[in-house]
């Protein structure tokens, strides 16, 4: 098989570049990010927390529906 020619790849054209909103947006760091992730995984605990402690009784020996 010959070898073809190839041209240095530049990304995509600019027809094929879409704008995301995301794109507009600063870039946040990565204590940032995990300081994000870790308040919303302090506040599921919180919730599932606060379900069980309001909803044990419900199905506690046979309990509830």
């Amino acid at each position: 098989m010959p070898d073809l020619p190839v041209e240095p790849w530049d990304g995509p054209t600019r027809s094929c570049r879409r704008a995301y909103e995301i794109d507009n947006q600063p870039r946040r760091s990565l204590a940032e990010l995990h300081d994000e992730l870790a308040a919303h995984v302090e506040r599921i605990e919180r919730e599932e927390q606060e379900y069980e402690e309001r909803y044990r009784w419900t199905s506690e020996n046979g309990a509830g529906i």
